[in-house]
């Protein structure tokens, strides 16, 4: 399936809105200067780099041929069909990503 840099730049512009909308929702920072600094540390105790409150990574999980109108979408950029999964690293037990 060929889809044009036009439309793949219109695509991208409004998953990018649908996130900026939803961000407030899903993703949870520390709410005080205190709790921030404690998690700064806790961070900076475990690997030495300062500033850090939480961290984020993400992986393609292969799957099977959905099958359907729609398959091609879950064909990731090394040609398998997958899911990309985003989890969150946090310490002292508050989720930065929820």
């Amino acid at each position: 399936m060929r889809v044009s840099v036009g439309t793949s730049c219109a695509i991208i512009h409004k998953v990018s809105a649908i996130f900026a909308a939803l961000m407030r929702r899903f993703v949870k920072f520390p709410a005080t200067p205190v709790a921030r600094t404690r998690m700064t540390q806790a961070f900076y105790g475990i690997a030495r780099f300062p500033g850090v409150a939480g961290c984020v990574d993400g992986t393609h999980v292969i799957v099977n041929n959905p099958g359907g109108p729609h398959a091609e979408v879950y064909r990731n950029r090394k040609g398998r069909f997958s899911i990309n999964v985003q989890v969150n690293v946090t310490v002292l037990n508050v989720p930065v990503l929820v």
